[in-house]
């Protein structure tokens, strides 16, 4: 997969950080996509369909589904730092309206939230089941339950909300309010692609990241709450900025 990383993606995540406790990253209301102002979240990969919102249709599409090959998603830096002791909580509203998977270890659409520490999730997501990624042995089969992700629920555009809590380098992970599962967030750095988005700090993806699964999937809202919120490091931020534009390759599995 070639993820090439937006240089005014992660710039405006950068000059983005502030002392802010509650940030809305993404809302379809606004009939933008994500990679399209104000939002600034990048656009990368590619073998995908995307479609906007519309009136009548309050989400972005993204569909892979034509080709397993297709590795295609959203991607930004948080403009907060997650901290995983002090805790912090990520809101968002997606919908699958069709996936497939060729490995029991793969899903046509994942959530990755990492957070100062590189450390967190990767949500994985069926249509009848989400599930967590291992780090050990790597991108296997996690904890997870089963849930209906077809349905509509009460997030924007009527898809499904859903929520992951993170404190003290734990996490639980809700649907409509109720809790479906939790453990220890994981750290996923032993990756060894490159670039490697799993030792980037405050690193957030929506979208196909695997050639072994496809998805139709919507996506209308993204928000970050974080307890004790810092600004991000402007050094640190320019030197992981080089490096990824040094380097080419995601993640292929």
């Amino acid at each position: 997969m070639h993820l090439r990383l937006i240089a005014l993606a992660l710039l405006v995540g950068i000059l983005e950080s502030s002392a802010i406790a509650s940030v809305p990253l993404y809302d379809a209301t606004s009939l933008a996509k994500p990679d399209q102002a104000p939002f600034a979240w990048g656009l990368q990969g590619g073998g995908a369909t995307v479609t906007g919102p519309a009136a009548g249709s309050v989400y972005s599409v993204l569909d892979s589904s034509a080709t397993v090959l297709a590795q295609e998603g959203w991607l930004r830096l948080s403009p907060v730092a997650l901290n995983n002791v002090a805790g912090y909580d990520v809101t968002f509203d997606l919908g699958i309206e069709q996936e497939s998977h060729n490995s029991a270890n793969r899903a046509g659409l994942s959530v990755i939230i990492l957070d100062s520490d590189h450390r967190g999730v990767e949500l994985s997501f069926w249509a009848n089941q989400i599930w967590n990624q291992n780090d050990s042995p790597l991108f296997t089969h996690g904890e997870g339950a089963a849930y209906d992700t077809t349905a509509a629920g009460t997030g924007v555009g009527g898809l499904r909300h859903y929520q992951v809590h993170v404190s003290n380098n734990a996490y639980t992970f809700s649907a409509e309010g109720s809790t479906l599962f939790g453990g220890a967030i994981r750290d996923y750095s032993a990756f060894a692609g490159s670039p490697n988005p799993y030792s980037t700090p405050n690193f957030l993806w929506v979208g196909d990241d695997t050639t072994e699964a496809s998805a139709k999937s919507r996506f209308s809202y993204f928000n970050l709450t974080a307890a004790v919120p810092e600004p991000a490091t402007l050094t640190v931020a320019f030197v992981g900025l080089a490096a990824f534009r040094r380097r080419r390759n995601l993640r292929k599995h």
